[in-house]
């Protein structure tokens, strides 16, 4: 019988991407088809890792940590606001998205039954953000940098209308981000 283990618990690794170290998961055999998965703020891949190794019985699997929006909800309209002016004002305006309840809503928001979510979810996250030293000038030094991805996305559009390269985007109805 074969170990199905091995392929689909995910693998922990890292890569060096200009002088960055980035962390990713991975499962699923070398030779499949692979996807990849990307999660937004405040999340890490802690939050797939259910869904990682059920795609990965007939996939390969790479998560990249990094963040990717597309829609840009009303969350992002103060963050837009600090796009536009650049102000510490703005930027200290938006002090409270980085809170643990912008956290838990990341998780709870538009759920029809929070009850059963695992709460360890966003704790962890919280906990990952809260105690880094540093944590929130970085976070909101990414938020103000996103603002050069947005204006990127009709490039990012073009490349995938004309290399046609599989592509499946997944998206929350309820998602407010």
């Amino acid at each position: 019988m074969a170990n199905i283990t091995g392929g689909i618990i995910p693998a922990i690794n890292h890569l060096d991407i200009g002088g960055y170290n980035v962390f990713y998961r991975e499962a699923g055999p070398a030779n499949a088809p692979t996807i990849l998965l990307l999660h937004g703020f405040p999340t890490s891949s802690f939050m797939l890792r259910h869904l990682i190794p059920i795609l990965a019985l007939p996939l390969r699997i790479d998560h990249l940590t990094g963040s990717a929006v597309e829609g840009l909800g009303p969350f992002w309209d103060p963050v837009k606001v600090y796009w536009e002016s650049g102000s510490k004002t703005d930027r200290d305006a938006l002090d409270g998205v980085l809170s643990f309840n912008t956290t838990m809503g990341q998780y709870t928001g538009g759920t029809e039954n929070p009850a059963i979510l695992e709460h360890e979810s966003w704790w962890l996250d919280w906990t990952l953000m809260a105690n880094r030293p540093g944590n929130d000038d970085y976070q909101l030094d990414l938020f103000y940098d996103y603002r050069n991805n947005v204006k990127q996305y009709p490039e990012f559009q073009e490349y995938f209308r004309n290399s046609q390269v599989p592509l499946l985007a997944v998206w929350g109805q309820k998602d407010t981000m």
